[in-house]
């Protein structure tokens, strides 16, 4: 069976205070995107996981054997799994790569294993490992609130963007503590961008792009304000940093103009060109 497990951007990130639970209130538009890693799996006596990167640890830590783990013991099967992962998103890059891999594999795996159990259901166990699973389970587009795994679906807004990864990597524990040592109050922007995405008006959307975390981030790592400078000289209508960093986006007005800024960058930095998706994983092969 394979899979692809899409990545997300936060066009918006409010952050509304510490909770009881030492997560932080969240609220974001969240948004899918065609960058996606493959999962491979194939039934097996135990639970295995092989991955295309060396950087990436594929034993009991990675988010993907987290959640299938979590899977057997709440249904209370003893099926495993071979598991091969063909990373394309970037790594510790705010772009939910390891909660797209664990969604996916949590769908693939309830399949394979002729699980009965609800989407519902598979959302709840994903958000015992993660915040971001539910979102990447559903995708498309989403005002996500609580510690991001409540939901909100939103309409469709189809547009293309560039991903440009700096060469650094910023841990989403040091971006909420420096977030928190900053003092820093949440500018709110979530309602205002929803009033442009809701009209379906893209120049808005773009003009009006918000994350809480980027100052206290971009204080740490200075590249990372190079970055959206970057993508907005290559002609982006507006450009934002995405969860907690350190890829940033740009929304473009076209697909000939992601096309021209991609051409543009692509030699001298990590860039990728993709548009916006419906959905957060798809099935692939089955077999």
């Amino acid at each position: 069976m394979k899979i692809k497990a899409y990545a997300k951007i936060n066009l918006s990130l409010d952050i509304l205070g510490l909770r009881p639970d030492g997560y932080h209130e969240l609220r974001s538009l969240m948004q899918s995107v065609s960058l996606a890693d493959e999962l491979c799996l194939q039934a097996a006596d135990r639970l295995s996981l092989n991955v295309d990167r060396s950087d990436l640890p594929a034993g009991e830590n990675n988010i993907v054997l987290k959640c299938l783990r979590r899977l057997q013991q709440a249904t209370g099967t003893t099926a495993g799994a071979k598991i091969m992962l063909q990373k394309r998103i970037p790594i510790a890059a705010g772009l939910a790569g390891g909660s797209a891999d664990g969604a996916a594999a949590l769908v693939a795996a309830a399949r394979l294993w002729k699980l009965d159990i609800s989407s519902g259901r598979l959302s709840r166990i994903g958000a015992e490992v993660g915040s971001d699973i539910p979102f990447c389970l559903n995708g498309g587009a989403a005002l996500a609130s609580g510690r991001g795994e409540t939901l909100e679906p939103l309409p469709p807004l189809d547009f293309y963007l560039l991903l440009l990864k700096p060469p650094v990597s910023v841990s989403t524990a040091w971006a909420y503590s420096a977030y928190d040592a900053s003092g820093a109050a949440t500018a709110g922007g979530t309602r205002r961008l929803l009033q442009y995405w809701s009209a379906g008006d893209l120049e808005g959307v773009a003009r009006n792009l918000s994350n809480d975390l980027a100052p206290a981030v971009i204080s740490g790592y200075p590249k990372i304000a190079a970055a959206v400078e970057t993508l907005l000289r290559a002609g982006a209508l507006g450009a934002s940093m995405s969860g907690s960093g350190p890829t940033v986006f740009g929304i473009m007005a076209n697909s000939e103009a992601a096309r021209r800024g991609y051409e543009m960058l692509r030699k001298n930095y990590e860039v990728y060109p993709c548009r916006t998706v419906h959905h957060g994983v798809k099935l692939l092969k089955e077999r």
